[in-house]
């Protein structure tokens, strides 16, 4: 389904209970969560845009890729992160959904922010793919955030009406802090 169906919509990713559900998003309306965290975003070309992000301290534009299994970051986002990183990994090959073959680099970034969501670190593939140009933000640093930080709250819904998405914080939140550094969430 693409983006022109979902512009009234909600849509829930439940990974507790391994469901997608799309609802009409005035029904949706329900008391909010201490564990949850609200983003807004701004809307370009049908496709929500958050600015309340940072990576290393850099300010940078988070496009919600849902189709993307990992996260990846635009050339002009490696391109300032290189002066903080003490290395990026060898040249590798990423297969895109439309079967495009993209050259990319693979890195480990330190401290991601969106809202009050926190990750010391998170792995990252470094590549000049058509989504970037495709909304004018190739020469801004730009994360696409793929299912690999999505999969890291209980419930993760996306108000395209409102221009807000809802992370749900897991219940052991707290505990994340004894589990290896890549693993941590902070809230």
């Amino acid at each position: 389904m693409g983006l022109d169906g979902l512009q009234d919509q909600r849509i829930l990713f439940d990974f507790l209970t391994n469901r997608i559900v799309i609802e009409d998003a005035d029904e949706t309306r329900g008391r909010l969560k201490s564990r949850e965290i609200i983003v807004t975003a701004k809307r370009r070309s049908g496709q929500l845009i958050f600015t309340d992000a940072t990576i290393a301290g850099i300010e940078v534009n988070v496009i919600v890729d849902t189709g993307a299994q990992m996260s990846i970051g635009n050339l002009a986002l490696r391109q300032r992160l290189q002066r903080r990183a003490k290395e990026l990994d060898d040249a590798d090959l990423l297969i895109a959904v439309t079967g495009e073959t993209l050259g990319v680099e693979f890195g480990m970034v330190r401290d991601f922010r969106i809202g009050r969501a926190r990750f010391p670190r998170l792995s990252v593939a470094f590549a000049d793919s058509p989504p970037f140009e495709r909304f004018g933000l190739a020469d801004k640093p730009t994360l696409l955030m793929g299912m690999d930080v999505l999969r890291k709250f209980d419930q993760v819904a996306i108000d395209f009406p409102r221009r807000k998405i809802h992370f749900l914080t897991p219940k052991n939140t707290r505990q994340f802090v004894d589990e290896p550094l890549n693993q941590r969430i902070h809230f």
